[in-house]
């Protein structure tokens, strides 16, 4: 009866610790997600940046830096 009961124990404790590993697990997943989306933000602001600055952006701001060298 007492093995029964701690092979009990056991198993449950095994079930809690795989289910809150499950869960470590998918919240660095989400983590890693949002830390990727962030990187191509970063990575299309300095895109941008660099047209800017090379005067290659299309619109408004090209237009008018064209204006001001004529």
């Amino acid at each position: 009866m007492l093995y029964g009961s701690v092979m009990n124990d056991v198993s449950e404790s095994s079930e809690q610790a795989r289910d809150q590993m499950l869960r470590l697990i998918s919240e660095s997943m989400e983590v890693r997600m949002q830390s990727l989306e962030e990187l191509r933000r970063l990575q299309s602001t300095m895109k941008a940046i660099q047209q800017l600055r090379a005067g290659s952006w299309p619109g408004r701001y090209a237009d008018k830096r064209d204006e001001q060298l004529l």
